[in-house]
C-alpha cells in the first residue's frame, strides 16, 4: 500500500503518514487490497464505520477503482458517506454513483482544504535559548510516547476559546507504547527523523516524525505536537526546519503536513505558515446521502 502511494504521490496520500494511520489504528476498521503482479498492490479501500471511506488504485488497471467502490457501498453504513479522493478519474467515478462535493470545514479540528507544503529551503524557525532538538534516544520509548501523550491530551488542545468543543477531563491520546513499536516497525521509519525537543530542565518538550520518501523526495511530518507548558515559543517552527534540513541531506526537496485553516484550530496551521508552508491540497472530500 505504501509503495503504491509512493508510486501515485501527489495524487494520493503519503506513504509514510499512510503507515503511521495504519499503525495507529485510524486507517480503517475494514480494509481490503487488490493483489498486483509479482506482489504489488494495485489498490484498496478503508471503511471506518459509519461511512468514513477512502479508495485509492493504480491508473494502470481500470477495473480496480469500481470494484473497490462497489465493496464500499455494499459495505458502508449510517445515513451520510463520506470519501476522501485524490485523483479525477476517481472522483469522476464516485460522483456517478451520487457523491457530491462536501462543504467545508471537515472532522474534529473543522478544517478546511488540509494540506501545507514547502520546499526545505523554505522552511524556517529557530530553536529558542535553553531548548534542543535532537532525534530520539533508543532508550527513550517511554518519555517519547508520554510527551506525544501531553501534546494530544484533546482537553489541552489549542482550540480558539469561542470555538472550544465539549471535551472531558478524563480523555487522554490513545497513543500507546505497542502504537510506536508498531510505528517503529513501518516502511519508512527513519530513527534519524524521529525527533524530539528538550527543555532547559531536560524534559521533553515535543515530537514530530518525519517520514521521507526517498522514491518522491517528499517527506511528511506526521504527527506533529508540543506539549501546552511549551507552546508559543516557535517549537513547531524549529522542528519542521529540522525535518527539513534532515529531508535536503537525505537527497530530498520538499516537505509536507496535513494542516489546514481552521477559525476553532487555528494555531497549528498559523505557525506552519509562519514557517514557510503554503496550501497544498491533495484531495477532497465527497459525500453521499443514503436512502
Amino acid at each position: 500500500m505504501q509503495r503504491l502511494a509512493s508510486r501515485s504521490w501527489p495524487r494520493s496520500l503519503h506513504a509514510g503518514g499512510l503507515g503511521w494511520s495504519e499503525a495507529t489504528g485510524q486507517l480503517g476498521e475494514q480494509i481490503v487490497v487488490v493483489d498486483g503482479a509479482a506482489g504489488e498492490v494495485d489498490g484498496w479501500a478503508a471503511i471506518e464505520q459509519p461511512g468514513s471511506l477512502v479508495l485509492h488504485a493504480t491508473t494502470d488497471r481500470p477495473d480496480v477503482a469500481p470494484a473497490l467502490l462497489q465493496w464500499l457501498l455494499r459495505t458502508a453504513q449510517g445515513p451520510v458517506l463520506s470519501i476522501d479522493v485524490f485523483d479525477d478519474r476517481v472522483r469522476d467515478l464516485v460522483t456517478r454513483a451520487g457523491f457530491g462535493p462536501a462543504t467545508p470545514p471537515f472532522g474534529f479540528y473543522r478544517m478546511s482544504a488540509p494540506g501545507l507544503s514547502a520546499a526545505t529551503g523554505d522552511v524556517t524557525g529557530t530553536v529558542p535559548p535553553g531548548y534542543t532538538i535532537r532525534c530520539v534516544g533508543p532508550d527513550e520509548a517511554q518519555a517519547r510516547v508520554a510527551v506525544h501523550r501531553a501534546a494530544w491530551k484533546p482537553v489541552d488542545l489549542p482550540f480558539a476559546l469561542e470555538h472550544r468543543p465539549d471535551l472531558d477531563e478524563s480523555w487522554s491520546s490513545p497513543f500507546s507504547i505497542e502504537q510506536y513499536r508498531r510505528v517503529q516497525s513501518t516502511s519508512l521509519y527513519d530513527a534519524s527523523f524521529d525527533l524530539v525537543v528538550v527543555a532547559p530542565d531536560g524534559a521533553l518538550a515535543g515530537c514530530c516524525i518525519g517520514w521521507f520518501d526517498a522514491a518522491t523526495g517528499w517527506t511528511e511530518i506526521e504527527p506533529l505536537g508540543v506539549a501546552p507548558s511549551h507552546r508559543r515559543l516557535g517549537l513547531a517552527g524549529a522542528l519542521c526546519a529540522a525535518v527539513a534540513a534532515r529531508t535536503t541531506a537525505a537527497g530530498g526537496h520538499n516537505v509536507f503536513i496535513n494542516t489546514g485553516s481552521s477559525d476553532s484550530y487555528p494555531g497549528p496551521h498559523n505557525a506552519y505558515l509562519a514557517a514557510g508552508f503554503s496550501p497544498f491540497v491533495l484531495g477532497s472530500t465527497l459525500i453521499r446521502l443514503q436512502d
